[in-house]
């Protein structure tokens, strides 16, 4: 049996928490050619969205944390108001598909 703090393993079952961009990496390590299915956890609990402490509600007056895994480093509240203007808009268009992600970076940042 393995384990780290990236992955759970025993001879018949494996769980790995990293992203998907790795698989093939960890795959290699673990000497694997193929396996016999994949369970993956692709969304967000609504315990974690109603969790005041959690940052992620507008209603609720709270610190704007909104880290899915609360093992990561940097809040949103870092990114919000440390990044700049340019990097904001990136984010907000890249990840959020926002149309007005450079005005709402702009609103944000003066």
């Amino acid at each position: 049996m393995i384990q780290n703090d990236n992955f759970f393993s025993s001879p018949s079952f494996c769980l790995i928490n990293d992203n998907f961009a790795n698989l093939e990496e960890h795959f290699t390590n673990l000497n694997l050619k193929e396996v016999d299915g994949f369970l993956f956890d692709l969304g967000i609990s609504s315990y974690q969205l109603d969790e005041e402490s959690r940052g992620f509600s507008y209603r609720l007056d709270s610190p704007l944390d909104m880290r899915i895994n609360q093992e990561e480093k940097i809040k949103a509240e870092d990114i919000i108001n440390n990044y700049s203007s340019e990097k904001l808009a990136d984010i907000f268009y890249y990840y959020g598909e926002e149309r007005k992600a450079r005005l709402i970076a702009k609103k944000i940042c003066y």
